[in-house]
């Protein structure tokens, strides 16, 4: 069975060293993927997360 990770706000920022309102600021100009809406709490999948990174990589 194929576990799916949900990384919330704190998480993210933590992983890429930047503030909320930065990490806010890139998902309203589309430098980053938005989140999934679960109830009133926003997650990133972590697949989604490495695949960023991945682009971000190739782009450089």
């Amino acid at each position: 069975m194929d576990t799916e990770i949900l990384l919330d706000r704190t998480a993210v920022c933590k992983k890429l060293g930047i503030s909320r309102a930065y990490l806010w600021k890139l998902i309203k100009t589309g430098k980053f993927p938005a989140p999934l809406r679960i109830g009133k709490r926003d997650r990133w999948r972590s697949e989604t997360i490495a695949a960023h990174f991945a682009r971000l990589e190739n782009a450089a």
